[in-house]
């Protein structure tokens, strides 16, 4: 794992301005998916807990399984909030499905503008704390 960036065929991973950036490349999240996005993302945090952006706009489907699995909370430590980027209608379904039903143990919000979603993200880098 390259310090500070992480890439896959199915997402990259880095840290920049304080915040864990994540941009999913797959049309698809399923569970391996996510569990090697959780492994990744621990691994390049070090044990700081940092906001997490999560830019979900190149996926077409999710398996419930992997959303189940982002929000437990064994697998959000390390992550102090998550704005969650979305384009479109499914999108905000299953981004609005995960917060309101999946029920994540760290404050999320759902977002259509990144610059809107960095910007909420501002007040949890204060917050972070080694895990």
């Amino acid at each position: 794992m390259n310090h500070g960036y992480y890439q896959t065929l199915y997402f990259k991973v880095w840290i920049e301005n304080g915040i864990c950036c994540i941009r999913y490349d797959t049309k698809a999240l399923t569970l391996p998916v996510a569990e090697h996005l959780v492994q990744a993302r621990m691994e390049l945090c070090e044990q700081v807990s940092y906001p997490v952006l999560a830019d979900i706009r190149a996926i077409k489907s999710v398996e419930p399984a992997a959303s189940q699995y982002l929000a437990c909370k064994e697998n959000v430590r390390l992550v102090a909030a998550g704005a969650i980027i979305a384009a479109n209608q499914f999108h905000k379904i299953a981004g609005n499905f995960f917060i309101l039903f999946d029920k994540p143990k760290v404050p999320s919000r759902l977002f259509t503008s990144e610059s809107e979603a960095l910007a909420w993200l501002q007040q949890f880098k204060n917050a972070r704390m080694t895990g």
